[in-house]
């Protein structure tokens, strides 16, 4: 009888056994979970997951195409302006010495390309979602998505006007001259405006002291690569007692400027010094300064406007011999404001 009882009693245990293994937790039934339930990120996991790479938005840009034979000065000048008008926006400013159409990707909204940029036209045409500024590049009209900066007769006639104002309030007796190309436009316009820029400060310009005579000198170049050629045009102003030229670029040479320093005469340049030049009688250089026609495009290009002329600046650069003392900058700054807007006429009256 006991054995009988003990069997019941196990067949009873194995069946209760059975029983609970067909339930889950607290007794429920075990329940599979389903694809979506298996896919919930964990809530750590989540939070600290970095985005990935083909989310992340980079930076829109703007490229400063500075080729081979680029000035060095405009260079360094116009990059530091772009670097900070790039911060400014929240812009990736990349620089290049070479530009192709694949490095015209869609995040690169404008390019500024200095002289001589080669190509430039053809990378305007083929990308016209991007905007292109162009820097004393000859030759160019604007367009849709290309505006321009370039130097005009008008530009010409302000620098040399100021370069013959400068050399008379520098001058002891007005005693100043001009180098320029013979038998060219921007050769006559030099002389002209810078005639003009003299005589605005001194009237007749004639000297109190002996060497007796009018001023200011003219002496023209033939050739500029020919040293008999400018020796002869700088023996002229040299002989006329002239103590202070302005030397119009398209007649320069460094082998020029070096004689007439050496023979002491004083230069006011439209060109930088070369690097080495001995320069205690640099005057200083008057500049052909884009910066503020680029800022005040800047807000233009960045909402993809183009089809805009940009107007030069003039500024005095390398002055670093002493000649310009703080009064006679101001009353050449004083002069310089009101011919850039236009108060003083730089040609001469018809």
């Amino acid at each position: 009888m006991k054995k009988q009882c003990l069997l019941v009693f196990i067949i009873l245990l194995s069946l209760i056994g059975f029983t609970l293994s067909a339930c889950g937790k607290n007794g429920m039934p075990a329940v599979t979970p389903t694809g979506e339930e298996t896919n919930q990120p964990d809530p750590e996991t989540s939070a600290t997951a970095e985005p990935s790479p083909a989310n992340t938005v980079l930076p829109s840009q703007v490229i400063f195409w500075a080729s081979d034979g680029a000035e060095l000065s405009l260079v360094s000048n116009t990059q530091a302006l772009l670097l900070t008008l790039a911060e400014n926006d929240g812009l990736e400013l990349v620089l290049r010495d070479s530009l192709s159409i694949s490095d015209l990707t869609p995040a690169v909204k404008i390019v500024v390309a200095l002289e001589p940029a080669p190509n430039l036209m053809s990378l305007v045409e083929s990308a016209p979602h991007v905007q292109f500024l162009s820097v004393n590049i000859p030759n160019l009209t604007p367009s849709a998505n290309l505006s321009v900066i370039n130097t005009t007769k008008e530009d010409v006639e302000k620098q040399a006007f100021m370069a013959g104002y400068l050399a008379a309030i520098l001058t002891e007796d007005y005693r100043a001259g001009v180098l320029a190309r013979s038998g060219t436009e921007l050769g006559q316009s030099t002389i002209d405006s810078f005639f003009v820029g003299v005589r605005y400060f001194c009237g007749l310009c004639n000297s109190r002291f002996a060497p007796i005579e009018y001023y200011p000198k003219l002496a023209e170049i033939a050739d500029p690569t020919q040293q008999q050629s400018w020796k002869l045009a700088a023996d002229l102003l040299i002989a006329g007692s002239v103590e202070a030229v302005y030397v119009q670029p398209e007649a320069g040479s460094i082998d020029l400027l070096v004689y007439l320093m050496d023979s002491g005469v004083r230069i006011i340049s439209a060109v930088s010094p070369t690097e080495g030049m001995q320069t205690d009688n640099w005057i200083g250089t008057l500049k052909l300064d884009p910066n503020l026609a680029i800022q005040e495009m800047w807000p233009k290009l960045l909402n993809g406007e183009g089809n805009t002329q940009g107007v030069l600046s003039i500024s005095l650069i390398d002055t670093e011999a002493g000649w310009v003392s703080e009064g006679r900058m101001a009353l050449f700054e004083k002069t310089l404001n009101e011919v850039l807007n236009g108060y003083i006429g730089t040609a001469p009256i018809p």
